[in-house]
């Protein structure tokens, strides 16, 4: 580690009050630039012809893309083969079920994850999607880098369209956390899915 990164976080560790205060102001600029973020967000979804694909994608592909997909698939009715095909996908562990806590919570909402696997985001995945949604900018830079998805404007963070004003711009990872940080996580993860099927379900 760098000198002056380890004189930082001792000076963190030794002032009290101070990690809060850092944490603060490395999330100001998410929260300063959520309100430009949105409306762009915004644009590119009215701008979108008919959507007949979108891919969710988040890191493990087992709680928050997994839950965003199943309530995209249920509000669009595509359950009845009337609307566009939406799947999820993730970076790592293909083949895995949503844990208890994600079923459990997403059960009280009325969404089914008791099927749910996860699977790889590959080109055969993203191929031919409209709409691709990730959690963070890192996700975003992967699928456009690595999986050579044609179209940067029609990959969007997800959290970049909650109607909040927010303290992160990614939507928070709730593995192997407590059913408080679930809940948190899935409200939020239904608020963006709500900006969404009011612009492509039309």
């Amino acid at each position: 580690m760098a000198p002056a990164r380890m004189i930082m976080r001792e000076l963190i560790a030794a002032i009290p009050g101070m990690r809060p205060l850092v944490s603060a102001v490395r999330r100001l600029p998410d929260r300063l630039l959520h309100a430009p973020r949105r409306r762009r967000a915004l644009r590119v979804l009215a701008s979108l012809g008919p959507v007949r694909r979108i891919v969710v994608v988040c890191l493990g592909n087992i709680n928050r893309s997994a839950y965003a997909a199943a309530l995209l698939r249920t509000r669009l009715g595509t359950t009845d083969d009337d609307g566009p095909t939406v799947v999820s996908a993730g970076f790592i562990g293909p083949d895995r079920p949503s844990p208890p806590e994600a079923i459990g919570v997403a059960a009280a909402r009325g969404v089914d994850l008791s099927g749910h696997r996860s699977q790889l985001i590959t080109a055969d995945v993203s191929r031919d999607a409209d709409l691709v949604l990730v959690m963070n900018r890192a996700q975003r830079a992967a699928v456009l880098n690595d999986h050579a998805f044609p179209e940067p404007s029609r990959v969007i963070v997800l959290g970049d369209l909650d109607p909040l004003p927010v303290e992160r711009r990614e939507i928070r990872d709730p593995y192997d956390q407590e059913r408080g940080v679930y809940e948190a996580s899935f409200d939020r993860i239904e608020r963006c899915v709500d900006a969404v099927v009011r612009a492509v379900g039309r």
